[in-house]
């Protein structure tokens, strides 16, 4: 998890944001049967739709295969 939230923070451009937001954001997403990662969203979000947005396109940029769920040893 610390790889990808370093490839994440390398590919948000943050230029012409203004921080004033104190706390935690949650990245969150789905993980499908093939690895791939689907249906981004931050939980809670900054507060600013925009750079809400360019986190979350810069996580779909990240082109990494994860390891799916299993049940029975089947991926879901």
């Amino acid at each position: 998890m610390e790889a990808f939230r370093k490839k994440i923070l390398r590919r948000v451009n943050v230029n012409g944001f203004t921080w004033n937001y104190s706390g935690q954001l949650y990245l969150q997403f789905k993980v499908d049967e093939n690895g791939k990662t689907t249906d981004f969203r931050i939980n809670p979000t900054s507060g600013n739709k925009d750079f809400d947005k360019r986190l979350i396109e810069a996580a779909k940029s990240i082109k990494d295969t994860w390891k799916p769920s299993a049940i029975h040893g089947f991926a879901i």
